[in-house]
């Protein structure tokens, strides 16, 4: 998936003020959008409320309403879906998941939103361990706040390998 198409399909999930909380990004044409339930719940939304998402990596970056669905809304794991009230925008190209797991020292992309939300930031990162839960852990400078809830890219093939969901502090060994 090119960078082009990718920044079209992550969003930024907006509060009342139509600030962006985090980000999000389409799985399928149905109009399906993954994000981080924290994330939500920083926009006040819960499940079956209406969250507003933009499109900011298209002409025009439409504000679309989502319902947070109680078809997958997990806490534990943080994270939630949403589903488009509307059409997606023409163009857009929902992301490729990756069936495999990624590898220690995959170099990753992250995407988000961050500081005042305005667009999008890159960010690069490599992998460097496995939780318990199956989370992937990754190195990076460059991924802050923001990102939560964005797509984190494998650099090797282009495809999904996971969602953006907390920042740590560095361990001891500095990862």
């Amino acid at each position: 998936m090119s960078k082009d198409n990718l920044l079209a399909a992550t969003v930024a999930i907006l509060d009342g003020n139509r600030a962006a909380k985090g980000t999000g990004f389409v799985i399928s044409t149905a109009g399906l959008l993954v994000t981080c339930v924290h994330v939500l719940k920083a926009a006040d939304i819960s499940v079956g409320d209406t969250a507003q998402v933009q499109f900011r990596g298209i002409p025009g970056a439409p504000v679309l309403s989502a319902i947070a669905s109680s078809e997958y809304w997990n806490e534990e794991a943080d994270l939630a879906v949403l589903r488009l009230t509307s059409s997606l925008p023409g163009g857009i190209v929902p992301v490729a998941l990756r069936k495999t797991s990624p590898r220690n020292g995959d170099e990753i992309l992250a995407l988000g939103y961050i500081n005042d939300g305005k667009h999008a930031t890159w960010g690069d990162g490599r992998i460097v361990g496995t939780l318990a839960d199956g989370s992937i852990q990754v190195a990076s400078s460059q991924i802050s706040k923001g990102f939560s809830g964005g797509p984190i890219i494998a650099k090797s093939d282009s495809v999904i390998i996971s969602v953006a969901r907390s920042i740590e502090k560095p361990d001891k060994f500095n990862r």
